[in-house]
């Protein structure tokens, strides 16, 4: 009979070694999601704010031009584009790498002090009403209705 491989435990100390080891990763995802997803909304308002800029100086400097209105429905599209992959990423995958996170936190009978809780998500406390991704769909949809306002004002020109 051969002995077992580390691969597989056959204690349950080395499951639950085993356990915390992928509880240690489902960590680092979730901390990486969080991070990543940060990162593509911050991208998304400084891109959707440089169309804006584009719009602004194009309205300016161009009496009766066709341009500016091109610019600033680009822009309002993709502020409309960037909701959606901010909501993606947060509904997808931070929820995802969230619950994978909870799922361990249950099945290691952490006790609740030492329980992951860095949001209302983990604890199943009341949501505020105000958090990351409501101020970056806010920030967004002010983005678009800018562009929007800068394409009227570009055709009434």
């Amino acid at each position: 009979m051969s002995e077992p491989s580390e691969d597989q435990p056959s204690t349950p100390a080395g499951a639950r070694r085993e356990l915390l080891d992928l509880y240690r990763v489902a960590v680092d995802e979730y901390r990486f999601q969080a991070t990543f997803n940060w990162s593509h909304a911050q991208y998304w308002m400084v891109f959707n704010s440089g169309i804006l800029i584009a719009g602004t100086a194009l309205l300016t400097a161009a009496e009766h031009s066709t341009y500016p209105v091109v610019v600033f429905a680009v822009g309002a599209v993709a502020s409309v584009l960037s909701m959606r992959a901010v909501q993606v990423a947060h509904s997808r995958y931070y929820r995802a790498a969230r619950g994978r996170v909870k799922r361990f936190d249950d099945l290691l009978h952490l006790p609740a002090d030492l329980r992951f809780d860095t949001t209302a998500g983990f604890t199943g406390r009341r949501r505020p009403r105000v958090n990351v991704a409501v101020v970056t769909y806010l920030l967004l949809t002010v983005l678009a209705v800018a562009d929007i306002a800068g394409a009227v004002a570009a055709l009434i020109r």
